[in-house]
């Protein structure tokens, strides 16, 4: 997602709000300053430096506790959430 603009050409530099399925798993992985790549396989199609952090922990906190909540009464996540406990949360970035 772009804050300031709809779309994005080749080139351009614009600011982007970035999710992660798995906020649990980037907890104190991820600081201020730090540089980062998006890759397409194995393509760099773009690069950055993290700005802010945005709602990751308590993103994360929920995710855990879904994944206890189900362990709990039984059930079990979907298989994709097993691999990746926070499937349904979103912990947000601003690069």
């Amino acid at each position: 997602m772009y804050p300031d603009v709809e779309s994005v050409n080749p080139g351009e530099t614009v600011r982007a709000i970035l999710s992660f399925l798995s906020p649990d798993q980037h907890l104190g992985k991820l600081n201020v300053g730090s540089p980062f790549l998006v890759r397409e396989g194995r393509k760099v199609v773009g690069y950055g430096a993290i700005t802010r952090l945005v709602e990751l922990e308590a993103s994360a906190a929920r995710a855990k506790a879904r994944v206890r909540l189900a362990k709990a009464s039984g059930d079990h996540p979907p298989d994709h959430a097993r691999s990746h406990p926070a499937a349904a949360s979103r912990g947000r970035c601003s690069f």
